[in-house]
């Protein structure tokens, strides 16, 4: 399947919780959200469980009871282990979602099953493309990686309900003149630095934004601060609105 706006291919044939209350078909439902290292990331609402880079080198190993969509940013051997990935695909039946990078390793190495993935890629940052797999709403936007690497990327819009997501990737770039993006429940940004002064970047997204909890991460890396440097800068700063998630904190409810 070809998109006007981008690549859309459909080849058919720890851990620590931040949660809130999603309003959605079941009012009572608590959409869960598991930091599991580097930028991995669990989101569960009671009715869909997703993954974003959470099967690569690097990450603890976790319990995998379940999945509906694992999510790839880019393949960055501490974002995506085609082995992992596609063991856990096979094991809960996921369907795999990322750009044109994945597909070969996916496909020709690990040969998963080609209906299981999904290749999403569009040509523009401008013209992000829109699409409804098992029941969970993407927006996935072609996006720059920080630095001098520049390996294939994307960063995905989440609506799982009524509860929209975002999550950057290795990525700073940000449509912040894309309405989806503005006041969303969770913004997951990338801080890729050991330098603290620019945390006044983040706060300046989030003031434009205006997400009801910002999240950093890719923290705890030997390239970039750790939770408690973090936590100590916004609280020296007198920050609002940011949620810093060490492995060791309890579940919190977002505000």
């Amino acid at each position: 399947m070809q998109a006007r706006n981008g690549l859309v291919v459909i080849l058919m044939a720890a851990g620590i919780v931040c949660h809130y209350r999603a309003y959605a078909e079941d009012a009572t439902a608590k959409a869960r959200i598991s930091l599991l290292g580097v930028e991995a990331v669990k989101i569960c609402d009671g009715q869909q469980t997703v993954f974003i880079d959470a099967f690569a080198d690097g990450i603890s190993p976790f319990s995998l009871t379940n999945a509906d969509i694992i999510l790839i940013t880019h393949d960055d051997g501490d974002h995506f282990s085609s082995a992992k990935v596609a063991e856990a695909a096979r094991t809960t039946g996921a369907t795999v979602v990322g750009p044109p990078s994945i597909a070969y390793p996916i496909l020709a190495k690990q040969k998963l099953p080609p209906g299981q993935l999904a290749i999403i890629y569009p040509n523009h940052f401008k013209k992000p493309i829109v699409r409804e797999i098992r029941g969970v709403k993407l927006k996935v936007y072609q996006t720059k990686h920080d630095g001098d690497w520049h390996p294939v990327h994307v960063s995905y819009l989440i609506t799982m309900g009524t509860t929209k997501l975002y999550h950057t990737g290795d990525s700073s770039m940000i449509d912040e003149g894309d309405p989806d993006l503005k006041n969303l429940d969770v913004l997951f940004h990338v801080f890729n630095t050991k330098d603290a002064s620019q945390v006044s970047q983040l706060e300046e997204v989030r003031r434009k934004l205006v997400p009801r909890c910002l999240i950093p991460i890719h923290l705890n890396c030997s390239w970039t601060m750790t939770t408690a440097d973090f936590s100590r800068e916004i609280e020296r700063r007198k920050l609002e609105g940011f949620a810093v998630i060490g492995e060791k904190n309890k579940p919190f409810e977002i505000p």
